[in-house]
């Protein structure tokens, strides 16, 4: 997949995170019995929890969409402003506009795995699409 793609680029750039990332999957394979050539199972995947972050960060900076279509359902006032949004207009949400945020991701042209932890948590999940 494309998301694949992009995690294997970003590991590329980022020597310290691939080799977590590599020690990660030679662990969960020898915790299942696997050798490099078994099929994966799905347990082992769920396993990998670093290269899960790093899927989930891949997915902040390279979004498969990066915007969303919607129409407004009513008339609809911005807070602190003067515009209406009338019902019916066309609306475009910029998913890379909120990825891309610091205010909800902090330094957002790092990559960072890690920001996806419970320890760290250093962005707003409201904005992660």
């Amino acid at each position: 997949s494309i998301n694949s793609s992009f995690t294997l680029y970003e590991l590329s750039l980022h020597p310290k995170y691939l080799k977590t990332a590599v020690e990660e999957v030679d662990s969960v394979l020898a915790k299942h019995g696997l050798k490099p050539s078994d099929p994966l199972t799905y347990e082992a995947i769920q396993d990998m929890k670093f290269i899960d972050l790093c899927m989930n960060e891949t997915l902040r900076k390279y979004p498969g969409l990066p915007f969303l279509n919607r129409e407004c359902t009513k008339d609809f006032k911005i807070p602190n402003s003067e515009h209406t949004i009338k019902k019916g207009t066309a609306i475009i949400i910029s998913i890379l506009g909120f990825h891309y945020d610091p205010d909800y991701f902090p330094d957002p042209q790092t990559f960072d795995p890690y920001r996806f932890t419970e320890e760290k948590h250093s962005y707003n999940p409201d904005a992660y699409m």
